[in-house]
């Protein structure tokens, strides 16, 4: 059971394959388990990391409700792709997961080469935003 410490907690990841990677991002409240079919078929040609996000699965889950925001969720993703040595790939998110992608991709598009988006909030609840 891999784990990488990084943004302060340390997060449970499994990678599958070699090549070019490819990031995937689970949806709430699941973990990385979701994604075991895309990762037995693309990990025959693709580096797959999956990866239980702060607080899921067999990740570090902090006590203080100030330990997440859309912010760390982000920079968690950052940092676990840096821990294995990603400097460009493609993120693929699914719900929360990808809202988490999305954002990656504005806050640091020079980590990415694409990103999948699927069955994801803008973050615009806020009728006036």
């Amino acid at each position: 059971m891999p784990k990488a410490r990084v943004n302060g907690v340390e997060l449970h990841y499994e990678v599958a394959g070699k090549g070019y990677p490819l990031v995937f991002v689970h949806a709430y409240p699941l973990t990385l388990e979701m994604w075991a079919p895309q990762v037995e078929y693309l990990s025959r040609n693709f580096r797959v990391v999956t990866y239980d996000a702060r607080g899921f699965g067999q990740s570090e889950a902090p006590a203080a409700a100030e330990a997440y925001s859309q912010e760390t969720s982000i920079e968690d993703l950052f940092q676990l792709m840096k821990h294995l040595g990603i400097k460009k790939g493609c993120v693929i998110g699914l719900s929360m997961g990808g809202n988490i992608a999305l954002n990656l991709a504005l806050r640091h598009p020079e980590s990415l080469h694409g990103i999948v988006v699927a069955d994801t909030g803008a973050g615009s609840d806020d009728p006036k935003a």
